[in-house]
């Protein structure tokens, strides 16, 4: 008899399973750098031109015009509304997605988000595009690196 005839034992079988599980979840999970870094790069660059035309208290940072910093919008009361509101919807759809694959890392992402949209909705348009920018843009491309990184 040849010993690759020969039939595995429990635990080979079971160390088999597990790798191959291990695999299929690594694929279709997809790479965390390109599902995360995305959205981080967007809100980074994008919440950082709302911060340099609104500044912290209504003082600008930046001759960035409002056509420059926003899509011509309404004053900055009607920017804060829209804003707050598409994160609290990103917040929402991630928090939902964790809940649906049983991701935690995708629940919390969610959580996140909607603790630092409400804290800078209640700071302000120039507190909300500044937490955004740099809590969010660039802590999802943090965490994008650090999930990469975990393998």
């Amino acid at each position: 008899m040849v010993d690759d005839d020969a039939v595995p034992g429990p635990e080979e079988t079971l160390r088999l399973i597990e790798e191959q599980r291990a695999a299929t979840v690594r694929r279709l999970k997809g790479d965390p750098l390109l599902f995360y870094a995305p959205w981080g790069t967007a809100w980074l660059i994008g919440f950082t031109a709302f911060f340099l035309h609104y500044g912290l208290d209504g003082r600008r940072y930046a001759p960035i015009s409002q056509g420059q910093a926003l899509p011509q919008l309404p004053p900055a009361e009607a920017t804060l509304i829209w804003a707050g509101m598409s994160m609290l919807v990103v917040a929402v759809l991630y928090m939902a997605g964790g809940a649906i694959w049983l991701d935690w890392r995708m629940f919390f992402a969610g959580v996140w988000v909607a603790a630092v949209d409400t804290l800078g909705v209640l700071l302000g348009i120039g507190w909300h595009a500044l937490l955004t920018a740099v809590l969010l843009g660039g802590g999802f491309i943090v965490m994008s690196l650090w999930l990469r990184r975990r393998g």
